[in-house]
């Protein structure tokens, strides 16, 4: 049943390109048009998935590999270092993976059908040596969709099982934090296919945002003296649904929050169809899966949430990752092959 749920997630994420943009943005935001630089058009898959950009190379996951399933690029040059990871159920392999940046220069590689989490080394990785450093069962991440590590002692990892969606880890101590789009959300038995979202982290101002596409809404959180605190909350439109024996299904979403997105210094960046100056769209593929027809521009937004451009990129974009140090913004995009590049906001 996980593996359904992890598989709507990626769809949801690359769907993203769905995201509603009525004429709240007027008309007076900036626009512009950049001529990305390309690192490499030589992305092969099916499914693209998270990128993690460190202060030198940037890590990839590529749901379609079996074996080298997390490829390590140069984050001037594009070319590939090395790639590591491998798809199964042995000691040292995860069968639904996913990739969370770690402190001091590791990857953290846990497994979303299993406790399992798995700590590299990027120097180890970069100077040949793919053993893992650490491997670690934690049966705090049944049912976790989303593993972030603050510190060398902290963790927060995001579900939609409990009556608060961020179970935060430091030591041995453990404690919830958050909200769900709704109120009496404990009483949704489908809280997984309605609330699952995007989370993003920004390490350097310790911000964590809770984006959820259908129900409209986002959420800010700031990690000071030891806890998270919400910033803020925003629902977008007024979204429309009813409850039957408990289970949640939504009739109308106005405007989607947007479900692609990093954290950038100084700005929220969010992958968006700009529909007040939309060219048509390609006719839709019959086979395969078509990234043609996502949306071509980024929004970009403050961390109030207060757009301020938008910023043509000229190709379809499928997802974007930062440092967080600065405004640069890493994206993967179909040009028409994929592709890896990269533009400064």
């Amino acid at each position: 049943m996980r593996i359904f749920f992890y598989v709507i997630f990626c769809f949801l994420f690359f769907c993203s390109c769905n995201v509603n943009n009525k004429k709240e943005s007027s008309k007076s935001v900036e626009r512009i048009s950049v001529n990305p630089i390309f690192l490499t058009n030589e992305l092969l898959s099916n499914l693209p998935g998270t990128l993690l950009v460190y202060e030198k190379e940037i890590a990839w996951l590529n749901h379609s590999s079996l074996e080298g399933f997390v490829s390590i690029f140069d984050k001037q040059t594009g070319d590939e270092i090395t790639s590591f990871g491998r798809i199964g159920e042995g000691p040292e392999e995860v069968f639904t993976p996913q990739l969370a940046k770690g402190v001091n220069n590791s990857i953290i590689v846990y497994d979303l059908n299993s406790y399992k989490v798995l700590f590299y080394s990027l120097d180890s990785l970069l100077n040949g040596n793919k053993m893992l450093f650490n491997v670690e069962k934690w049966e705090e991440m049944q049912q976790k969709l989303r593993l972030i590590q603050v510190d060398s002692t902290s963790y927060v990892l995001f579900g939609t099982e409990d009556n608060k969606p961020f179970l935060f880890l430091n030591n041995n101590n453990k404690s919830y934090f958050g909200h769900y789009p709704i109120k009496h959300s404990d009483e949704i038995s489908n809280r997984m296919s309605i609330f699952q979202g995007v989370v993003s982290y920004n390490s350097h101002k310790q911000y964590l945002l809770y984006s959820v596409g259908g129900m409209s809404y986002l959420a800010l959180y700031e990690y000071a003296n030891g806890m998270f605190n919400q910033k803020w909350e925003k629902h977008l439109s007024e979204v429309e649904y009813t409850i039957t024996n408990n289970k949640m299904k939504i009739t109308k979403t106005p405007k989607y929050a947007p479900t692609a997105l990093c954290l950038t210094k100084d700005y929220i960046v969010t992958i968006e169809r700009d529909k007040e100056n939309a060219t048509p769209l390609p006719p839709k593929k019959t086979k395969g899966r078509d990234f043609s027809r996502a949306p071509q521009t980024l929004f970009v937004y403050d961390y109030d949430m207060n757009l301020l451009k938008i910023v043509n990129l000229g190709l379809p974009v499928l997802s974007v990752a930062s440092d967080d140090l600065n405004n640069d913004v890493f994206f993967i995009g179909a040009d028409p092959e994929l592709c890896l590049g990269k533009c400064a906001i």
